[in-house]
């Protein structure tokens, strides 16, 4: 359960510096890379998150970014 607490909570993490580095008006090619080193995991994992991520606060915080997910559009 302690492990569940912990991944939890670095999503929260990685949403949030996704959220500051959007707001800064940063594009998203240039902020994926950012996460990458920041978090040292792969790109589509930070965007797998991110995603989760931006739908679970959506109902709470629709001012922050909402991601779509690229297999909805297509």
């Amino acid at each position: 359960m302690r492990n569940n607490s912990l991944i939890n909570r670095r999503n929260k993490l990685i949403y949030e510096k996704y959220a500051e580095l959007w707001g800064q008006g940063l594009r998203e090619e240039l902020i994926w890379p950012e996460l990458v080193l920041a978090f040292h995991l792969e790109r589509d994992t930070i965007y797998r998150i991110v995603l989760k991520q931006s739908k679970i606060v959506e109902a709470v915080s629709p001012e922050l970014p909402l991601l779509e997910d690229k297999n909805e559009s297509n």
